[in-house]
């Protein structure tokens, strides 16, 4: 949990990092919500990891049950504070919605990754009775 902890928050600050730079050399002018929405994403998927993943003495069936409950709640949430920040922006920035979307894409596609090699570790070893 504690290396979650870790890429999500290098991740978290790459991105900032990533907006802040497009901010300044394409001159974009992104509303100030956009870095929160990063620094929420990061936030809302290392909490939603530690509640599909800080109990061990579970069942199979309770790890697949929490594991569907956190995604449905990650989603929930995500467009709930998407809706919110929409709604209170007078000018639609649409800067701020990609900033916001590619985000999460990123965000899932390296939680996909990290779920990826809990379930298969034996994938990332090579398999040493493979004829060459």
């Amino acid at each position: 949990m504690k290396l979650y902890l870790i890429k999500s928050a290098v991740i978290t600050t790459i991105i900032s990092l990533s907006a802040a730079i497009a901010d300044v050399y394409m001159k974009l002018d992104l509303p100030a919500i956009s870095y929160a929405g990063v620094v929420y994403l990061g936030a809302l998927f290392s909490l939603v990891r530690y509640f599909t993943h800080h109990d061990q003495n579970i069942t199979e069936n309770q790890k697949i049950r929490r594991l569907m409950i956190g995604s449905m709640l990650r989603l929930f949430l995500v467009l709930i504070f998407l809706v919110i920040s929409l709604f209170n922006m007078k000018p639609l920035e649409m800067s701020f919605v990609v900033i916001f979307g590619l985000t999460f894409i990123f965000f899932l596609f390296f939680d996909i990754l990290e779920m990826r090699t809990n379930l298969r570790p034996d994938s990332e070893k090579p398999n040493e009775n493979a004829i060459d």
